[in-house]
C-alpha cells in the first residue's frame, strides 16, 4: 500500500494523472528550458530516490534501495495509465478500508488510549 502511494505521489507513468490528456503536447514542461529543464526532471527523480531511502530505512530495513528503485522502473514501465476513476475507486474502496481496518487494531492492541 505504501509503494503504490509513493508510485502515485512520483507523479510518473502509472499516475501521471495532470499530464495523460492526449490533447496536450508535453504539459506544464513547455514552457521550461535548458537547465530548468534539467533540474525540473532531475529533482523528480532526486524524489524518487529518497523516496526509496525513506522506505527502506523505515518499513524494510533488508531491502536496498537499488532493488526498491528497479521495482519501481519496472512497475513504470508495465503498468497502463490509471484513469481518474480507477485511482479514486483504489484509494476510497480499497485503501480507506484497509487504513480503519489498521488503525482500529493499532487503538484495540494499545487498550483504546489512541
Amino acid at each position: 500500500m505504501l509503494f503504490t502511494t509513493v508510485l502515485a505521489e512520483s507523479r510518473k507513468t502509472p499516475f501521471d494523472l495532470s499530464e495523460g490528456e492526449s490533447e496536450l503536447v508535453s504539459g506544464w514542461n513547455v514552457e521550461f528550458a535548458s537547465i530548468l529543464f534539467a533540474f525540473l526532471f532531475l529533482s523528480e527523480y532526486i524524489f524518487l530516490i529518497i523516496m526509496a531511502l525513506v522506505l527502506s530505512f523505515t518499513l524494510t530495513p533488508r531491502v536496498h534501495v537499488a532493488i526498491i528503485l528497479i521495482r519501481t522502473v519496472i512497475v513504470r514501465l508495465t503498468l497502463p495509465r490509471v484513469r481518474y476513476d480507477g485511482l479514486l475507486t483504489l484509494l476510497w474502496k480499497r485503501f480507506l478500508p484497509i487504513t480503519i481496518r489498521l488503525f482500529t487494531l493499532l487503538t484495540r492492541g494499545l487498550g483504546g488510549t489512541v
